[in-house]
C-alpha cells in the first residue's frame, strides 16, 4: 500500500491522507467504468505501476469521500429485498480470472450477511418478473456499462411489444440525457411513441484506448492537480507566470531601441565603434532579445492553449498531468529559446568587449540577459525542456 493525499474537492474541504492499496484501486478502477474514462485506464494503470497516482487522487479516490452521492443504505435495502435469498454457491465463476471470483464470492456473503443481520423483507417474486407490456418503450444501453450492459436490456426485448432498443457503441452506465444524440433520440420517441427512431448517432465508434506514446506528461501540472484538483490549473499558473513577464520584459527592446534609434536619427547621432568581432554582436543585439521574446511568449501561449483545449476535450486526460502527444513539436520551442538565450549571453560579453553603445543601453542589455536566463532555468525547473 502506498499513502495518497487527496486534496480538497467541491464536496469536502478537508485534505484526506489515504491508503491505496491493490484491491482498493482495482475497486476505483471498476467504479470508473460508470463514467467515460475507459479510453485511458490502461494509461491510469501504467501511471500507477510508475509511482504516479495523481489521477486516482484527484478523480477516483474523492468518490468514496463524497458519501452523500452514494445511499448505501437504500442501496442494500433494495439489493436485499431483490436478492437477499440469494444462494451464492449456485453462481458460475467458470468463465471469471479466479482471483475477481473470488473477490465476487466474497462480496455475495458480505451482502448477503447484511440482508440477514437487517431483516429486510423479500419482496414477492412475481415482482422480479419480466414487465410484460404493449406501451411504446425505449431503451438505451452502452456497451462499456460494467453493471447493466446490452445483454441485460435484450432479455427484456420479448416481453416489450413496442420497444426500440439504442446501443451506444461508446456508452457507458446511463446513456440518457448524457449527450446531444441521446437527447434527440428522446425527444424523436416522446414526439412520436410508435415511429421508427433514426438512431444512426449513436452507432458512434469508441476512441481507442490511450497509452503513454499517445500523450505527453507534464510532471508540474500533474503534482499542482494532484495536491488542488481542479483549482491545480492556478497553480501551474502562477509557476509559468513569471516566464510570461520575462517575456514581456524581453519585448521592452521594441520600444527601447525604436525610441533609441529614432533619437538617433533625428539628432543625426552616429557613435563610432571600434573595428572588431564584437561589431556584429552589437548589430543584432536587438534583434536576439526579440526574438527571444516572440519565441518565449509563443510557447507559453501554445502551453496555455494546449492545456485549456484538454480541459474541454477530455477532462480525464488533463487530470492525469498530460497533453496529447500531438502537441510534442511546441517543446521544440523553449530548446529554441535557451539557444537564443546563449547567444544574448555572447552579445553581452560582445557589448562590454567592444565598449557598444552606451553604459545604460549595456547595463540594459545586461540585464535582459539575466532575464532571459532566469527564465531558462524557470523553463528548466518545470520539466518542459526535457520532453
Amino acid at each position: 500500500p502506498v499513502t495518497v493525499t487527496v486534496a480538497p474537492m467541491l464536496s469536502f474541504t478537508e485534505t484526506h491522507e489515504i491508503q491505496l492499496s491493490g484491491s482498493l484501486l482495482e475497486s476505483m478502477l471498476y467504479g470508473s467504468l460508470y463514467s467515460d474514462v475507459h479510453d485511458v485506464i490502461p494509461l491510469i494503470i501504467d501511471q500507477a505501476d510508475k509511482g504516479n497516482y495523481s489521477y486516482v487522487s484527484t478523480a477516483l479516490l474523492p468518490s468514496i469521500l463524497e458519501e452523500e452521492t452514494m445511499a448505501t443504505g437504500m442501496h442494500m435495502t433494495v439489493m436485499c429485498a431483490e436478492r437477499g435469498d440469494t444462494d451464492p454457491s449456485t453462481a458460475d465463476y467458470s468463465n471469471i480470472n479466479e482471483r475477481l471470483a473470488e473477490i465476487e464470492r466474497a462480496d455475495a456473503e458480505m451482502e448477503l450477511a447484511i440482508c440477514r443481520s437487517w431483516g429486510i423483507e423479500l419482496l414477492p417474486r412475481t415482482d422480479l418478473d419480466p414487465v410484460v407490456s404493449d406501451i411504446p418503450t425505449l431503451l438505451f444501453s452502452g456497451d462499456y456499462d460494467p453493471i447493466t450492459p446490452p445483454q441485460y436490456a435484450e432479455k427484456l426485448l420479448p416481453t416489450l411489444a413496442n420497444v426500440q432498443h439504442v446501443i451506444f457503441p461508446s456508452g457507458e452506465h446511463g446513456q440518457a440525457v448524457t449527450s446531444p444524440c441521446s437527447n434527440s433520440i428522446i425527444s424523436s420517441f416522446l414526439d412520436n411513441p410508435t415511429g421508427e427512431l433514426d438512431a444512426s448517432c449513436a452507432a458512434t465508434p469508441p476512441a481507442g484506448f490511450l497509452t503513454p506514446a499517445d500523450v505527453i506528461a507534464l510532471p508540474h501540472l500533474r503534482q499542482a492537480l494532484a495536491a488542488r484538483g481542479f483549482a491545480g490549473l492556478l497553480l501551474f499558473a502562477g509557476e509559468i507566470a513569471p516566464g510570461l513577464l520575462v517575456g514581456l520584459f524581453l519585448l521592452s527592446v521594441i520600444p527601447i531601441y525604436g525610441i533609441g534609434w529614432l533619437i538617433g536619427r533625428l539628432m543625426h547621432h552616429h557613435r563610432a565603434e571600434a573595428p572588431g568581432w564584437t561589431n556584429s554582436w552589437s548589430r543584432v543585439a536587438p534583434w536576439l532579445a526579440l526574438a527571444a521574446a516572440l519565441v518565449l511568449l509563443a510557447f507559453i501561449g501554445l502551453l496555455v492553449f494546449t492545456v485549456g483545449a484538454t480541459l474541454m476535450a477530455n477532462q480525464n486526460l488533463l487530470l492525469l498531468g498530460a497533453i496529447p502527444s500531438s502537441w510534442r513539436w511546441i517543446f521544440i520551442l523553449p530548446l529554441l529559446f535557451a539557444l537564443l538565450s546563449v547567444l544574448m549571453v555572447v552579445t553581452t560579453v560582445a557589448l562590454w568587449w567592444g565598449n557598444h553603445r552606451s553604459l545604460i543601453g549595456r547595463l540594459y542589455y545586461t540585464l535582459l540577459t539575466l532575464a532571459s536566463l532566469a527564465a531558462v532555468w524557470g523553463l528548466w525547473r518545470l520539466d518542459v525542456m526535457r520532453i
